[in-house]
């Protein structure tokens, strides 16, 4: 009772699905919703009909990764729409009924990924127009030591690239 509740209840979408077959035995609701099929056709279905890679992949960061944790996995998963979402999963084994079964709770991280890229996106504009800017520019930190500065100061201040700006302190000039 307490694991059907837990599994019922559940915000997170969770598959279980037979070890040997790969057919899937049952999915709580959130899953349900956040994969868009019915009970009825997830239940006809295999779990690599909605994750794109094998467990067995060698985990290079391509397709799948295995992070740090134990039994902590980014995949990329299909829903109903025939949409590409990248997850996160947290898989382990359970038996039930005598029989072993695999499980997966799963969290959409495709807003969180490209997040990320934009962030990466956006730091490297910002480090092209920082370093490439027709002005000088140096950043400090609250105690005046510069901590970056562009090629362009150095020219201003007629250095070479190899002059060492690091040990500058602006309140102490």
């Amino acid at each position: 009772a307490y694991f059907r509740d837990f599994f019922c209840s559940n915000y997170a979408p969770i598959v279980i699905w037979d070890s040997q077959t790969q057919l899937i035995e049952d999915a709580n609701p959130a899953a349900v919703g956040f994969y868009g099929w019915s009970l009825e056709v997830m239940k006809c279905m295999k779990w690599k009909d909605i994750q794109l890679s094998d467990w067995a992949v060698e985990r290079d960061g391509a397709v799948d990764q295995k992070l740090d944790l134990r039994d902590r996995f980014l995949f990329k998963h299909r829903n109903a729409r025939g949409l590409i979402k990248d997850v996160e999963v947290f898989s382990g084994t359970v038996h039930l009924s005598g029989k072993k079964f695999q499980y997966a709770l799963v969290h959409d991280v495709s807003l969180q990924k490209k997040m990320e890229a934009d962030l990466v996106e956006r730091e490297r504009k910002f480090r092209n127009f920082f370093h490439y800017a027709p002005l000088g520019i140096f950043c400090v930190d609250l105690n005046g030591k510069v901590t970056d500065h562009n090629l362009t100061l150095k020219k201003i201040l007629f250095l070479s690239e190899e002059d060492d700006l690091d040990t500058l302190n602006v309140f102490k000039t």
